[in-house]
Protein backbone atom coordinates (compact mmCIF):
# COMPACT_ATOMS: atom_id res chain seq x y z
CA UNK A 1 0.00 0.00 0.00
CA UNK A 2 1.46 3.37 -0.99
CA UNK A 3 1.68 6.09 1.65
CA UNK A 4 -1.23 8.48 1.48
CA UNK A 5 -0.89 12.22 1.77
CA UNK A 6 -2.24 14.29 4.64
CA UNK A 7 -2.36 18.00 3.82
CA UNK A 8 -0.10 17.34 0.87
CA UNK A 9 2.70 15.81 2.98
CA UNK A 10 3.29 12.05 2.97
CA UNK A 11 2.50 10.52 6.34
CA UNK A 12 4.09 7.35 7.70
CA UNK A 13 1.00 6.84 9.88
CA UNK A 14 -1.14 6.41 6.76
CA UNK A 15 0.54 3.24 5.46
CA UNK A 16 0.42 -0.07 7.28
CA UNK A 17 3.74 -1.28 5.86
CA UNK A 18 5.54 1.88 7.01
CA UNK A 19 3.95 1.50 10.44
CA UNK A 20 5.40 -2.02 10.62
CA UNK A 21 8.88 -0.73 9.69
CA UNK A 22 8.59 2.02 12.31
CA UNK A 23 7.58 -0.50 15.00
CA UNK A 24 10.51 -2.75 14.04
CA UNK A 25 12.96 0.16 14.30
CA UNK A 26 11.59 1.08 17.75
CA UNK A 27 12.07 -2.52 18.91
CA UNK A 28 15.61 -2.83 17.51
CA UNK A 29 18.62 -3.15 19.84
CA UNK A 30 20.38 0.13 20.61
CA UNK A 31 23.47 -0.76 18.56
CA UNK A 32 21.37 -1.52 15.47
CA UNK A 33 19.25 1.62 15.99
CA UNK A 34 22.40 3.80 16.05
CA UNK A 35 23.69 2.12 12.91
CA UNK A 36 20.33 2.60 11.15
CA UNK A 37 20.19 6.28 12.13
CA UNK A 38 23.71 7.00 10.89
CA UNK A 39 23.29 5.18 7.59
CA UNK A 40 19.83 6.55 6.86
CA UNK A 41 20.70 10.13 7.80
CA UNK A 42 23.68 10.09 5.46
CA UNK A 43 21.85 8.63 2.46
CA UNK A 44 18.42 10.24 2.84
CA UNK A 45 19.78 13.74 3.48
CA UNK A 46 21.38 13.62 0.04
CA UNK A 47 18.04 12.86 -1.61
CA UNK A 48 16.26 15.58 0.39
CA UNK A 49 18.97 18.14 -0.39
CA UNK A 50 18.88 17.19 -4.08
CA UNK A 51 15.11 17.80 -4.23
CA UNK A 52 15.44 21.12 -2.41
CA UNK A 53 18.17 22.12 -4.85
CA UNK A 54 15.74 21.75 -7.75
CA UNK A 55 13.51 24.50 -6.31
CA UNK A 56 14.10 28.05 -7.55
CA UNK A 57 15.19 30.15 -4.60
CA UNK A 58 16.55 33.62 -4.04
CA UNK A 59 19.83 34.13 -2.20
CA UNK A 60 18.00 34.88 1.05
CA UNK A 61 15.80 31.80 0.66
CA UNK A 62 18.89 29.69 0.11
CA UNK A 63 20.48 31.09 3.26
CA UNK A 64 17.46 30.86 5.56
CA UNK A 65 15.48 27.89 4.21
CA UNK A 66 17.91 25.61 2.40
CA UNK A 67 20.90 25.84 4.74
CA UNK A 68 21.80 22.52 6.34
CA UNK A 69 18.71 20.68 5.13
CA UNK A 70 18.65 17.04 6.14
CA UNK A 71 16.47 13.98 6.56
CA UNK A 72 16.53 12.69 10.14
CA UNK A 73 15.36 9.14 10.83
CA UNK A 74 14.28 8.37 14.38
CA UNK A 75 12.27 5.81 16.29
CA UNK A 76 9.05 7.71 15.55
CA UNK A 77 9.63 7.72 11.80
CA UNK A 78 11.34 10.23 9.56
CA UNK A 79 11.69 13.99 9.85
CA UNK A 80 12.86 16.15 6.96
CA UNK A 81 14.17 19.54 8.02
CA UNK A 82 15.38 22.73 6.50
CA UNK A 83 18.21 24.44 8.23
CA UNK A 84 18.35 27.75 9.98
CA UNK A 85 21.12 29.17 12.09
CA UNK A 86 18.63 31.42 13.88
CA UNK A 87 16.91 28.93 16.17
CA UNK A 88 13.82 26.78 15.74
CA UNK A 89 11.19 29.50 16.07
CA UNK A 90 12.99 32.30 14.28
CA UNK A 91 10.74 34.28 11.95
CA UNK A 92 13.11 34.59 8.96
CA UNK A 93 13.05 30.99 7.67
CA UNK A 94 9.26 30.89 8.08
CA UNK A 95 8.80 34.20 6.22
CA UNK A 96 11.06 33.13 3.37
CA UNK A 97 9.24 29.79 3.07
CA UNK A 98 5.63 31.05 3.29
CA UNK A 99 5.96 34.70 2.25
CA UNK A 100 4.35 37.81 3.69
CA UNK A 101 0.85 39.16 3.37
CA UNK A 102 1.68 42.84 3.02
CA UNK A 103 4.69 43.38 0.75
CA UNK A 104 3.99 47.13 0.55
CA UNK A 105 4.32 47.76 4.28
CA UNK A 106 6.63 50.67 5.01
CA UNK A 107 8.84 51.40 7.98
CA UNK A 108 9.75 54.98 8.79
CA UNK A 109 12.68 55.93 10.98
CA UNK A 110 14.93 58.89 11.68
CA UNK A 111 18.54 58.99 10.58
CA UNK A 112 21.25 61.56 11.20
CA UNK A 113 22.55 63.54 8.26
CA UNK A 114 26.32 62.91 8.04
CA UNK A 115 28.46 65.77 9.34
CA UNK A 116 25.58 67.51 11.12
CA UNK A 117 23.33 67.10 14.14
CA UNK A 118 20.18 67.28 12.06
CA UNK A 119 18.04 64.24 11.33
CA UNK A 120 15.81 63.35 8.46
CA UNK A 121 12.90 60.96 8.10
CA UNK A 122 13.53 57.86 5.97
CA UNK A 123 10.82 55.54 4.68
CA UNK A 124 11.66 52.04 3.45
CA UNK A 125 9.53 49.23 2.04
CA UNK A 126 11.03 46.60 4.30
CA UNK A 127 9.03 43.62 3.02
CA UNK A 128 9.34 44.27 -0.70
CA UNK A 129 12.06 41.62 -1.16
CA UNK A 130 9.99 38.88 0.52
CA UNK A 131 7.90 36.46 -1.55
CA UNK A 132 4.10 36.71 -1.77
CA UNK A 133 2.12 34.85 0.89
CA UNK A 134 1.54 31.20 -0.06
CA UNK A 135 0.10 28.64 2.37
CA UNK A 136 1.73 25.72 0.52
CA UNK A 137 5.17 27.27 0.91
CA UNK A 138 7.68 28.03 -1.80
CA UNK A 139 10.54 25.57 -1.29
CA UNK A 140 10.40 22.93 1.46
CA UNK A 141 6.72 21.98 1.33
CA UNK A 142 6.62 21.47 -2.46
CA UNK A 143 9.89 19.51 -2.17
CA UNK A 144 8.40 17.31 0.56
CA UNK A 145 5.39 16.62 -1.66
CA UNK A 146 7.62 15.67 -4.57
CA UNK A 147 10.04 13.45 -2.68
CA UNK A 148 8.12 12.21 0.39
CA UNK A 149 7.05 8.80 -0.92
CA UNK A 150 10.52 8.21 -2.42
CA UNK A 151 12.24 9.01 0.89
CA UNK A 152 9.93 6.68 2.81
CA UNK A 153 10.56 3.83 0.35
CA UNK A 154 14.32 4.38 0.55
CA UNK A 155 14.13 4.47 4.36
CA UNK A 156 12.23 1.16 4.48
CA UNK A 157 14.76 -0.43 2.10
CA UNK A 158 17.68 0.88 4.18
CA UNK A 159 16.16 -0.52 7.37
CA UNK A 160 15.81 -3.91 5.70
CA UNK A 161 19.32 -3.91 4.21
CA UNK A 162 21.14 -2.62 7.31
CA UNK A 163 19.24 -5.00 9.61
CA UNK A 164 20.02 -7.95 7.33
CA UNK A 165 23.72 -7.04 7.13
CA UNK A 166 23.89 -6.49 10.91
CA UNK A 167 22.31 -9.87 11.61
CA UNK A 168 24.85 -11.57 9.31
CA UNK A 169 27.67 -9.81 11.15
CA UNK A 170 28.79 -7.68 8.25
CA UNK A 171 28.21 -4.40 10.14
CA UNK A 172 28.95 -3.16 13.66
Amino acid sequence: MAPRSRHGIVSAEAAADLQAVTRAVRAAPAELARLLDATAREQLSGVWGEELGKRPASGAQQKFVLAEAEAIPNAAGLTVTTGDDWGHNAPLPRIYEFGTKNRDKTTTYRRRIPGTRRTTSVTRRTRRQLPERRAQGWIAYPAANATGARVFRMWAQLVHKVTHDWMEGKLG
